[in-house]
This record gives C-alpha cells, structure tokens and sequence, in this order.
C-alpha cells in the first residue's frame, strides 16, 4: 500500500469514465512509465453503513493484491492508495464497455 499523499505527485487524473453509489472511475497517467491506468476511488463514509459490502470490498482488495498470475477475465490491481475517507485503486484500463451490457 503506499502513502495516499503520494498519488498526486505519481498520475495526472483525467476524464471520469464511470460513477456509481460508492464511488468513481477515471483514467489516471502515470507521470514516471506514461502508462494508462485505471482509478477506482471508493469512499470509506459510504461503505461504513454497510458491513456486507464493506467485507466484500475489502475482501476484493486482498484478493486483487496477492494475485500473481495474468487472466483476461480479471482486472489487475496495480496500487493501491488509503488515508482515513478514500480508497485509491489503480487498475489496468479495461476498454471495450461494461461487463453487463
């Protein structure tokens, strides 16, 4: 996990490419690699109302980060930021619309 302070001076936040009731997705560039990601950002004040699904994402997490091994089907958690209200997930950058459409 790495220091929350510490994102604004690793990626540039671009364009909102999704939203939802707990959060936000957007697409971040990394100022070092100039790789294309993915950013997840989760509020923690909208999962402390529901303790299922903040187990479910926390679990997700954990998962997400100790995978090592490559699969189409599942997005891979690239870093992961935390302070007391957000969660920060650079993913890779899936293309190609939602998986429910």
């Amino acid at each position: 996990m790495h220091e929350f302070k510490d994102f604004a001076h690793q990626y540039e936040i671009g364009n909102l490419i999704g939203d939802g009731t707990f959060g936000e997705v957007r697409v971040v560039h990394n100022k070092q690699t100039t790789k294309i990601r993915a950013l997840r950002v989760i509020s923690k004040k909208a999962l402390e109302d529901d303790e299922v699904l903040k187990a479910q994402v926390e679990t997700e997490l954990m998962i997400k980060g100790s995978l090592k091994f490559d699969h189409t089907a599942i997005e891979k958690l690239k870093e992961l930021y935390e302070d007391e209200k957000w969660y920060l997930l650079v993913t890779e950058l899936l293309e190609g619309g939602e998986l429910y459409t």
